[in-house]
């Protein structure tokens, strides 16, 4: 699995390999594909400075395919508590 950072603080798109799908980019965002995913565009972006792309182990794969919290959070004493906005 690869980490594609936007280095850039506008959205960015690229293709992906097999130019089937897209992938887009908000400012600064990072996002985490396939490695047979990665296209010439993203390579050419890369050494242009625009984007990062670095290897993840599979242990930050898990953690960031885990969903956000919800709005709730629990308590040690296993109440339930609203979070502010």
């Amino acid at each position: 699995m690869i980490e594609i950072r936007n280095l850039m603080f506008q959205p960015l798109t690229f293709q992906l390999a097999g130019g089937i799908e897209s992938l887009h980019l908000g400012p600064r965002e990072r996002e985490i594909i396939a490695d047979e995913q990665v296209s010439v565009e993203m390579r050419r972006a890369e050494e242009g400075g625009f984007i990062a792309l670095s290897g993840v182990s599979e242990r930050e794969d898990v953690i960031a395919a885990e969903p956000e919290a919800s709005g709730d959070e629990s308590t040690s004493e296993g109440t339930q508590t609203k979070k502010r906005r």
